[in-house]
């Protein structure tokens, strides 16, 4: 790695080679050396202050009052958290657009965006589905026919999932059968789509159903959800679909076999007590010599060398925990 010093008269230099490495910066008349400069510094922050106040000049007063008292007003509140929280979008627009990484800003917020479904049926399962079909029947249920049955509808009527994960496909269905649910339960939402858009995809999807076995399947589960003799037919698969997911999202969290098949979904991971004493598994092999006490052979990884044996979290398991801060941190309690 090269070392980078700092001229104070012409900003940032290769330390190697004496050659400039300063560049100019996204904020116009900046360069990046203007970046240990306090007084360069200072005007920057004043460009961000002015953006702020025209986007929102009760956040910018806001802030400004907390800066200039140092924290000391909102110190360890939540009002403070909830402060910075507000403020964080513009900061990060702001130091996107002071590096030029606006493109790749708005990829990463939409690789982000992404996930949203999986946080959404996570919600679903936790507040509807484990509530509307309890444990005790949910453990009568024939998990590998209504695993079929799910598997059935995926293919038939939401053919653009099978690109996506298992636990991603049964989560955007979800959504998407929620927000039709949603459409047919208030007048007021079809008078706002103007009978269009929302109405056609679920056209679309009851006539992909239409005389396949997925529709079959979904007919016992009409029935299970109450009826729908008088109901409107797509008004009916849209209730028999969401029954059959609430269905089976209820065995999966309850039935020791079928849980084997989300084993590593963040949909079905909730949170449970810790014991801060016992937070490793142990083991005391030798009765004669209490003392000596070992791992879990189960817990136990293999290491090669310097190597991690830790595999790290996957992008989904990080958001899973940022969520369940934001869950805590809306409800002002710390429960990690």
């Amino acid at each position: 790695m090269q070392d980078i010093s700092l001229d104070s008269g012409r900003g940032a230099r290769d330390a190697t080679t004496g050659a400039g490495a300063d560049f100019k910066l996204g904020i116009a008349d900046f360069t990046y050396g203007d970046l240990y400069r306090p007084q360069r510094l200072g005007r920057l922050t004043a460009i961000f202050y002015a953006e702020l106040y025209e986007a929102d000049p009760a956040l910018h007063d806001a802030l400004t009052s907390y800066t200039k008292a140092r924290g000391a007003t909102l110190k360890g509140t939540k009002a403070e958290s909830d402060l910075l929280i507000a403020a964080a979008p513009h900061l990060s627009r702001f130091v996107a657009r002071l590096f030029g990484v606006e493109r790749e800003r708005a990829a990463h917020m939409e690789r982000i965006k992404a996930q949203d479904a999986v946080f959404a049926f996570k919600n679903f399962i936790m507040r509807r589905a484990v509530k509307r079909v309890p444990p005790e029947k949910a453990l009568t249920v024939d998990a590998q026919a209504t695993d079929a049955a799910l598997d059935g509808l995926r293919r038939a009527v939401f053919p653009d999932t099978q690109a996506d994960d298992a636990e991603l496909a049964v989560a955007r269905m979800t959504v998407r059968l929620l927000a039709w649910e949603e459409h047919l339960s208030k007048p007021e939402a079809a008078e706002e789509d103007g009978g269009g858009e929302v109405r056609r995809e679920m056209d679309e999807a009851y006539a992909r159903a239409a005389r396949t076995e997925a529709q079959t399947r979904l007919k016992q589960f009409e029935i299970d959800a109450g009826g729908t003799e008088a109901t409107d037919e797509r008004a009916a698969f849209v209730k028999a679909a969401l029954r059959l997911i609430e269905t089976w999202a209820s065995v999966h969290a309850t039935q020791e076999a079928a849980k084997s098949r989300v084993r590593g979904w963040v949909s079905f991971r909730v949170p449970h007590p810790l014991n801060y004493e016992h937070l490793v598994q142990l083991e005391r092999p030798d009765a004669e010599l209490p003392e000596r006490m070992r791992g879990l052979e189960q817990n136990l990884r293999r290491r090669d060398g310097f190597g991690l044996t830790d595999q790290r979290a996957t992008r989904r398991e990080v958001l899973d925990e940022v969520h369940y801060c934001l869950y805590c941190h809306e409800r002002d309690k710390d429960s990690c």
